[in-house]
């Protein structure tokens, strides 16, 4: 069986280390530290339910599948209680072996991918901001964070969307499963069909093997949908039947899977506009509204600004080495008067800009972009009649990024710290001509 296992999971692109019984199972481990264990429950020197809290403590991130000559209720209980994955029954179909394994190695994989990019991401600390606006942000995310309802996040590009759907699933009782994302703008319908449902084995051309999808890795976990908006209606169609049925098909499939994830969805354009108009699917926009939260704008919340600017600069010094100290004057007179249009995303820009310059002391007015220390921004940070122009201020300033790019929208929207959805729809929303 072992021969046969392994022959077929080789062919399948597993790289493949076996072992006879318990003992040499555990050097192999403690020397390959393997990605995905199948681990034979009745083992001449041990039992499997005494290796799986030891192949735990090696790597709590190991998929471990277990394998039972018997389909007993307690024994695979058991089995979950100890930290199994899954299990499969003696004998084993080689399809469903090999499909079972995978779908569990791609889970743990974007497991690792998210634990990783939560240790680099400034966004791992936490939403920051001591305003009244989001400290409604926060007691609504802990209102709705334990339960697995749909939630849509609602807010322009930069304002913290994503940190927010880390915070829902970090709150709520899936904290222990995975989060995965999926940015839905910029995808052709297919390949976001895919992305997310998976697909069979020679669904498409170039299918050549089977494919979980994000519904499938994330079980017990949670799926958020960035810039959902952008979804096309023919995917609409098919994620309105997953929130309905909590169930779906991979693509070219024809086996029902359940989807046990919490759905969290965001966009930085409005849905009810898009329902009017046809864009967007009015029975999927009910469903994905159950509980809605709208980020401010930090325009909206400026007794934010410094804190966030503080926070960014403390996370930038321990990964950049440097050791600023904090802001002048100068500098934060300038830094509240700006109406920062690509919000916190474009305040670190500014701040790890500033900090490369700086290296040491503090942030003065000269280790600022010479937009943003304009007098016409300082001037708004005292005048209240000044402040109710912001829009105007936003506008002139985009206008003045794209003349300095050329006209070049994916440089313009780096720059500005927006997606190029938000600033197509900036340049519509203020009628800016686009230089050629």
């Amino acid at each position: 069986m072992r021969s046969v296992f392994s022959a077929a999971l080789e062919l399948a692109g597993f790289v493949v280390h076996v072992a006879s019984d318990g003992a040499s199972a555990m050097r192999a481990a403690e020397s390959q530290l393997p990605e995905i264990v199948l681990l034979d429950l009745r083992l001449p020197d041990a039992h499997g339910f005494d290796l799986i809290p030891r192949l735990r403590e090696l790597d709590e991130l190991v998929g471990i599948v277990v394998l039972t000559a018997v389909q007993e209720v307690s024994v695979v209980v058991r089995a979950m209680q100890l930290g199994a994955d899954d299990f499969l029954v003696k004998p084993s179909d080689l399809d469903d072996l090999v499909e079972t394994l995978s779908r569990h190695l791609e889970r743990r994989r974007a497991e690792r991918r998210h634990r990783a990019d939560r240790a680099r991401s400034p966004r791992s600390q936490g939403l920051v901001g001591g305003s009244a606006q989001m400290e409604r942000v926060r007691q609504l995310i802990g209102q709705v964070a334990d339960t697995d309802a749909t939630v849509l996040l609602e807010g322009e590009s930069g304002t913290g969307k994503g940190l927010a759907a880390e915070e829902i699933h970090s709150l709520s009782g899936r904290a222990a499963g995975p989060f995965l994302d999926l940015n839905c703008a910029g995808l052709s319908p297919a390949l976001l069909e895919s992305e997310l449902f998976g697909h069979e084995q020679g669904a498409f051309t170039d299918a050549s093997r089977a494919k979980p999808g994000l519904l499938e890795i994330a079980a017990g976990g949670t799926v958020f949908l960035d810039e959902i908006g952008d979804m096309p209606l023919e995917v609409q169609s098919r994620l309105l039947k997953v929130l309905e049925g909590r169930r779906f098909r991979r693509v070219g499939g024809l086996r029902d899977l359940t989807a046990n994830v919490r759905l969290v969805t965001a966009s930085n354009r409005d849905l009810r506009a898009m329902v009017r108009d046809g864009d967007f699917r009015q029975d999927l926009f009910y469903r994905l509204h159950v509980f809605a939260i709208t980020i401010p704008p930090l325009r909206e919340r400026r007794e934010d600004i410094l804190p966030l600017a503080h926070h960014f600069l403390n996370e930038l010094n321990q990964v950049m080495g440097t050791s600023v100290e904090g802001v002048e004057a100068s500098a934060t007179e300038f830094l509240l008067g700006y109406p920062w249009p690509g919000n916190a995303r474009e305040l670190r820009n500014v701040v790890e800009r500033a900090v490369i310059l700086a290296r040491e002391g503090r942030i003065g007015a000269h280790h600022l972009p010479s937009d943003l220390s304009s007098s016409r921004y300082r001037a708004a940070s005292g005048n209240g009649e000044a402040l109710k122009a912001l829009s105007e201020m936003e506008s002139d300033h985009i206008e003045r990024v794209l003349e300095a790019t050329g006209g070049n929208i994916k440089r313009a929207a780096e720059i500005l710290g927006v997606s190029r959805t938000t600033l197509y729809n900036k340049i519509r929303t203020y009628d800016l001509v686009v230089p050629p």
